[in-house]
Order: structure tokens, then sequence, then C-alpha cells
């Protein structure tokens, strides 16, 4: 048994799709009209505030239907 344990990383989910994104997924992190691609791995201070944060997929999805 034991206690939980905390986690560094606050959950983030796709601005699109609603779901969880991974640790180790690629993420596509838009501010403005500035987009990067990292990982909360590689990156753990991904959280910005006034971002979006997405699925690579979904960014994909969204950026081939004109929206992106």
């Amino acid at each position: 048994m034991g206690t939980p344990q905390s986690t560094p990383f606050q959950l983030l989910r796709c601005t699109h799709c609603g779901d969880v994104i991974g640790v180790y997924e690629p993420l596509i992190v838009r501010v403005g009209d500035g987009v990067r691609e990292t990982s909360r791995a590689a990156d753990p201070e991904v959280p910005v505030p006034a971002a979006e944060h997405y699925h690579r997929a979904c960014f994909t999805a969204l950026k081939h239907a004109g929206k992106g």
C-alpha cells in the first residue's frame, strides 16, 4: 500500500479533442502566432497559461482543415 505519489507534471488536455496529452507524447504548443513542438518530458515547464496545447495528430488535422 502506501501513499499516492505526487507527479511533477500537471495534466494537460488537448485543446481540440480534450484528451490528456501524455508526458512522452509529441506536444504542439501555440501561443499567439507562435507554434512549437516539444514533449512534457523534454520541456517540463511547458504549461504556459495562455497557450493552446495539442496532440500532434489533432494539430495536423486542424491545420489540414484550415483551422490551425
